[in-house]
């Protein structure tokens, strides 16, 4: 099912935002600021779910498990979660 919403979203949505990048500065640094970003990102997303693709269940359960504690750590410690933007 996400393999197939991958082929299908996420896949056409990276391929463009790389070809507005190609063309270069279009005068709206915070436009392409944000494109930029927003590639960075999925691009992330994609390839961690690629290595989770490749583990085996139990693994899979394993961490995602590991990872709902992960986030409750973070709320409780904001200071430690280093993607969270601090005012």
């Amino acid at each position: 099912m996400v393999a197939e919403r991958r082929k299908r979203e996420v896949d056409p949505t990276l391929t463009k935002l790389r070809e507005i990048e190609l063309t270069g500065p279009q005068g709206d640094p915070y436009a392409e600021a944000r494109i930029s970003e927003l590639r960075e990102m999925i691009e992330m997303m994609t390839q961690f779910h690629d290595e989770m693709n490749r583990l085996e269940t139990e693994r899979l359960v394993q961490l995602m498990t590991m990872g709902r504690k992960l986030g409750g750590l973070l709320d409780k410690a904001p200071r430690f979660n280093p993607f969270k933007k601090v005012k």
